[in-house]
């Protein structure tokens, strides 16, 4: 049960990470690698539903290319990143 309460947040988690990108990523290689690392995660909730823990490798792949999309998009829209928030939000990915 709680495999499935994971994957549907994972989901939600992915699609508005690419309603962003899509939205307000400005650089093209930035939007690429957002949705990129979203649809990489979003097929790791395969196999956290099967039970494949090959599959957690992939999702670690997809978590790196969304927060490094991140960074880039911090460099792109202000010259520098948060790092306060990037921070935050690499803790959030690795508890989810």
């Amino acid at each position: 049960m709680f495999c499935i309460i994971f994957a549907i947040l994972s989901i939600i988690y992915c699609g508005l990470m690419i309603f962003s990108a899509i939205k307000e990523c400005k650089d093209s290689l930035c939007k690429k690698l957002f949705i990129l690392g979203s649809i990489i995660v979003l097929i790791s909730n395969l196999g956290i539903i099967l039970s494949a823990m090959r599959f957690i490798v992939i999702l670690f792949m997809g978590i790196i290319l969304i927060n490094s999309s991140a960074v880039l998009n911090g460099y792109k829209l202000y010259g520098k990143p948060h790092w306060k928030h990037h921070i935050s939000r690499e803790i959030y990915s690795l508890i989810r």
